[in-house]
């Protein structure tokens, strides 16, 4: 298996690919990345338990379709700059006091979590990221024994996650001549070390994205015909390892595990230890995901052979008639 660095530190990512399997890799119609961040994030005051659990019941009485925190800052800048313009039209009632206080205090108080996030020590980051990193490698030592026969597949290590995926944005945009949205998949692993299987239906700190609607559609079809997985869909509001592709527009889909709350358990907290990570779930991400790739595969051959078909069709029209 090769491995190569492929953009400068601090936001770097590793490469390799597995030996060649029915046909060689680079005849193979699809690639697929397979990738993770390695870095670990701060602690604060943020991620306890007690405004983690305020979060999630929020994003549960919302049916998951509310903001992420972005989303509450921009809101809240957007109530105060309304404020402020009806000010300027020398309008001092109380009522436009009262109104302007809310978002007032909730960006007083999102400062303040933000200045002790910036001033806190980093995590162990057992739990985020490194169980994502251990299935991603787990997965790509079961496909180098047993390689898929239509997808070519990558693992892609990515630095500076937490800085907005700056790793893997920075790969793809150094092969996106060779990586397109045509020919190209990435799965992507959150934390995955406590709770049950999960795939994002969709992320993203400010506007959401869908993830790739047949991925999603293959997920959901694996986690009922797997039943004992507990796999199921989550909206997130966050920004896991595959969204960088997304954003690109590559097919992506990210995979992780999930507690009850919606939530990654112990993540950005100093209590995210190898100790305190649970192997059960780890393996049940790792079945899941090599499910999945199974289907992935399956599916990109089905797609190659009617194309196949579709275009010997076409030949046969084109041929002139020896009658």
């Amino acid at each position: 298996m090769a491995t190569r660095a492929s953009t400068p530190a601090p936001a770097s990512t590793r490469a390799s690919t597995p030996e060649p399997a029915a046909k060689p890799a680079a005849d193979r119609e699809v690639r697929l990345i397979l990738t993770a961040n390695y870095d670990a994030g701060r602690t604060g005051i943020a991620y306890r338990d007690a405004l983690l659990a305020l979060a999630s019941r929020l994003r549960r009485a919302t049916a998951g379709v509310g903001p992420g925190w972005l989303g509450w800052l921009a809101i809240a800048i957007t109530w105060l700059l309304a404020v402020a313009v009806l000010r300027l039209g020398d309008r001092h009632s109380a009522f436009l006091g009262a109104v302007q206080l809310p978002p007032t205090v909730g960006l007083v108080l999102a400062f303040a979590l933000l200045v002790d996030v910036a001033l806190s020590d980093w995590s162990p980051g057992a739990g985020d990221n490194a169980t994502g990193v251990a299935v991603a490698i787990g997965l790509m030592r079961a496909l180098d024994v047993t390689p898929p026969r239509h997808l070519s597949v990558q693992l892609v290590l990515q630095g500076a996650g937490e800085g907005g995926g700056i790793g893997l944005r920075r790969y793809l945009a150094a092969h996106r001549r060779e990586q397109t949205a045509t020919n190209t998949i990435v799965l992507g692993f959150a934390p995955c070390g406590g709770g049950q299987a999960r795939w994002w239906a969709s992320d993203g700190r400010l506007v959401p994205l869908r993830y790739s609607n047949e991925l999603r559609r293959l997920c959901a079809s694996l986690a009922t015909d797997e039943p004992h997985l507990g796999a199921g869909g989550h909206r997130g509001r966050g920004a896991t390892p595959a969204l960088p592709a997304r954003e690109r527009r590559v097919p992506a889909i990210a995979l992780g595990c999930l507690d009850g709350r919606g939530l990654a358990p112990r993540s950005h907290q100093t209590a995210d230890t190898p100790s305190s990570t649970d192997p059960g779930a780890l393996d049940d991400a790792l079945q899941f995901a090599l499910i999945l790739i199974d289907r992935i595969d399956r599916s990109v051959g089905s797609w190659s052979a009617s194309s196949v078909e579709a275009g010997r069709t076409l030949r046969e029209k084109r041929r002139p008639s020896l009658r």
